[in-house]
């Protein structure tokens, strides 16, 4: 292979919302030797997981599992519901579906799907109205950020609708896309097994993993009348080779993969160094700089609007976290690690596509999960979908490049009316805010 074929891995930007490219500080810490019989791993490692704890909020059991961003999706399922098991699966996106459609069968749970409207927020009534009227729920699992839109979900007023109408049932709670960008609270918002993984907010490789499993998911899992259906997806599995034995005991210890545990720990020393309200406060700017500059490039305004179709109903991006409210209608409907931007009808997405690459060396993805959903809102001629979830999507000569590429691609592909000028300096006086945290380029260790 001649050695100059792919330097377009070196050259391109990407506003992915999935799997990071790693930042310089990650390969620093990626570059440490691994050490991994010494006493100060292990001292290292559990100092990791007591960070990762404190900022989830949690004093459950933290437990690695070994695998790609699917595997602690099929571990909560395989490990705490049963054959037979009825479980409820709310819907408002791809990643909602999913694990019904596609997991819920291979363990033959019975799945009862609630599909909501992904243009709105969560409809917490039919939540609740599904809890009242489905007898023996055994778990509920809902997603915390869908990524195919962005949606940033109620899952503190879930859990009380849970704890009020089905005490009994598992809380399972998909923090993929939303952990350590977006506020998390497992223990105060009444989770029982949350996951999230190593690629995304934490913008490391994929491949590690990790469930916090609270004490009445293990009472779930001990009183189980039937072996789990995969030995490698069990949670038991994990708990038995890491947790339950001392540290140099651990029985797969050699193949662990330690670096990932390196590229997680430049994230959590960086959060440490700036304060988790001043990190979530970072993320918030930024996905809001983006936001309120897509809206501001066309006249009249929101025709490119985020989190599906419109933003109608929505209290505004400046809006806090629905989970940080009282009310979930008072909550924005975006999260702050990705959200969704429409393509006007009969747009030439592709020749977008194109442009934005080849002219401008920027990556963002359109909606498409695949062809078989052509008639669907999410094929990919429809829309794209930004991500706000690697440090460097947040520097603002990033932003302002992604948001002048998009608004002269748009401008060529021949959307009326763009004014990407006017999405730029309303991006500048957003990002601003940075100067109210003190994030400066020379202040902090990146």
């Amino acid at each position: 292979m001649d050695k100059d074929e792919y330097l377009s891995f070196d050259h391109g930007f990407t506003y992915l919302t999935g799997i990071s490219d790693l930042h310089p500080r990650t390969l620093r810490y990626m570059m440490r030797p691994h050490l991994m019989t010494s006493p100060d791993f292990f001292k290292y490692y559990n100092e990791t997981i007591d960070m990762i704890k404190k900022y989830m909020h949690t004093k459950s059991d933290l437990v690695p599992v070994v695998g790609p961003g699917r595997s602690p999706m099929a571990t909560s399922l395989c490990s705490f519901c049963e054959p037979e098991d009825k479980v409820l699966f709310i819907d408002n996106g791809y990643w909602g579906r999913y694990p019904a459609e596609i997991m819920a069968p291979h363990y033959k749970i019975k799945p009862v799907l609630l599909s909501l409207d992904v243009h709105r927020p969560m409809d917490l009534d039919s939540v609740e109205k599904t809890l009242k009227e489905e007898n023996d729920i055994k778990a509920i699992h809902a997603v915390h950020v869908e990524t195919e839109i962005g949606a940033i979900n109620p899952i503190k007023q879930i859990g009380e609708l849970i704890q009020r109408h089905a005490p009994d049932a598992l809380f399972i709670v998909d923090s993929a896309s939303a952990f350590p960008g977006n506020p998390l609270d497992v223990d105060k918002w009444g989770i029982d097994v949350d996951y999230f993984v190593s690629h995304k907010g934490f913008n490391g490789p994929s491949g590690l993993n990790f469930l916090s499993v609270n004490e009445k998911a293990w009472d779930v899992l001990n009183n189980r009348k039937t072996l789990t259906t995969d030995w490698y997806s069990s949670v038991k599995t994990w708990k038995d080779v890491w947790l339950d034995v001392p540290d140099g005991s651990r029985h797969c210890l050699e193949s662990f993969p330690i670096p990932i545990v390196h590229a997680m720990r430049a994230k959590l020393d960086l959060m440490d160094i700036m304060g988790e309200e001043t990190y979530l406060k970072k993320y918030e700017i930024a996905s809001r700089t983006i936001r309120e500059g897509l809206r501001k490039m066309t006249e009249p305004e929101d025709i490119l609007s985020v989190r599906g179709p419109k933003c109608e109903g929505c209290p505004g991006c400046d809006a806090p976290d629905p989970n940080l409210c009282e009310s979930v209608e008072k909550g924005r409907f975006c999260s702050q690690t990705m959200f969704t931007m429409i393509y006007p009808e009969g747009f030439p997405w592709q020749k977008f596509m194109d442009i934005l690459e080849n002219r401008y060396w920027m990556a963002i993805p359109h909606f498409g999960f695949g062809d078989d959903r052509k008639g669907g809102y999410f094929y990919s001629e429809n829309g794209m979908r930004i991500g706000c979830i690697r440090e460097d999507q947040h520097y603002p000569r990033n932003i302002i490049a992604m948001l002048t590429a998009v608004g002269l691609g748009m401008q060529e592909c021949g959307v009326k009316g763009i004014k990407w000028n006017k999405g730029v300096e309303k991006a500048v006086e957003v990002l601003k805010e940075f100067e109210d945290i003190d994030y400066k380029m020379y202040k902090w260790a990146h």
